[in-house]
Protein backbone atom coordinates (compact mmCIF):
# COMPACT_ATOMS: atom_id res chain seq x y z
CA UNK A 1 0.00 0.00 0.00
CA UNK A 2 1.50 3.54 -0.88
CA UNK A 3 2.09 5.61 1.52
CA UNK A 4 0.77 9.20 1.89
CA UNK A 5 1.14 12.71 3.36
CA UNK A 6 -2.10 13.77 4.23
CA UNK A 7 -1.68 18.22 3.67
CA UNK A 8 -4.22 21.22 4.12
CA UNK A 9 -3.36 24.06 1.54
CA UNK A 10 -0.40 22.21 0.41
CA UNK A 11 0.84 22.38 4.21
CA UNK A 12 1.15 19.10 6.85
CA UNK A 13 -0.05 18.95 10.01
CA UNK A 14 3.04 20.42 12.29
CA UNK A 15 3.15 23.38 9.40
CA UNK A 16 -0.58 24.90 9.60
CA UNK A 17 -1.77 28.03 9.73
CA UNK A 18 -4.76 28.40 11.63
CA UNK A 19 -7.97 29.89 9.69
CA UNK A 20 -9.08 32.71 12.02
CA UNK A 21 -13.38 32.74 11.60
CA UNK A 22 -15.55 35.09 13.70
CA UNK A 23 -18.52 33.89 15.08
CA UNK A 24 -21.32 34.22 12.86
CA UNK A 25 -19.10 34.49 10.12
CA UNK A 26 -19.40 32.15 6.88
CA UNK A 27 -16.88 30.20 5.76
CA UNK A 28 -16.45 27.92 2.76
CA UNK A 29 -14.03 25.12 2.86
CA UNK A 30 -13.38 22.47 -0.28
CA UNK A 31 -12.00 19.34 0.37
CA UNK A 32 -9.80 17.56 -2.38
CA UNK A 33 -8.85 14.53 -2.08
CA UNK A 34 -6.22 13.37 -5.01
CA UNK A 35 -4.91 9.97 -3.19
CA UNK A 36 -6.66 6.48 -4.16
CA UNK A 37 -8.16 5.75 -0.54
CA UNK A 38 -11.78 7.33 1.25
CA UNK A 39 -10.88 9.99 3.80
CA UNK A 40 -13.06 10.92 6.36
CA UNK A 41 -13.10 15.19 7.07
CA UNK A 42 -14.12 16.35 10.51
CA UNK A 43 -14.12 19.80 11.76
CA UNK A 44 -13.42 19.63 15.87
CA UNK A 45 -16.14 20.16 18.05
CA UNK A 46 -18.31 22.01 14.87
CA UNK A 47 -20.77 20.48 12.65
CA UNK A 48 -21.41 22.07 8.93
CA UNK A 49 -23.41 22.37 5.90
CA UNK A 50 -22.67 20.36 2.73
CA UNK A 51 -23.28 21.81 -0.69
CA UNK A 52 -24.44 19.91 -3.03
CA UNK A 53 -23.05 19.31 -6.92
CA UNK A 54 -25.69 21.68 -8.01
CA UNK A 55 -24.40 24.77 -5.20
CA UNK A 56 -27.83 23.54 -3.53
CA UNK A 57 -27.71 23.14 0.32
CA UNK A 58 -27.08 19.84 1.89
CA UNK A 59 -26.77 18.31 5.21
CA UNK A 60 -25.72 19.17 8.42
CA UNK A 61 -22.92 17.40 9.21
CA UNK A 62 -19.79 16.73 11.56
CA UNK A 63 -17.91 14.39 9.28
CA UNK A 64 -18.09 13.97 5.30
CA UNK A 65 -16.06 11.09 3.32
CA UNK A 66 -14.32 12.93 0.69
CA UNK A 67 -14.22 9.88 -2.39
CA UNK A 68 -10.98 8.97 -3.70
CA UNK A 69 -9.70 11.21 -6.96
CA UNK A 70 -12.43 13.73 -6.37
CA UNK A 71 -12.79 17.35 -5.41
Amino acid sequence: MTSYTWKINGRTFDNTEPLTIRQGQRARLTFTNMTMMWHPMHLHGHTFQVVKPDGSPGPRKDTVVVLPAAG
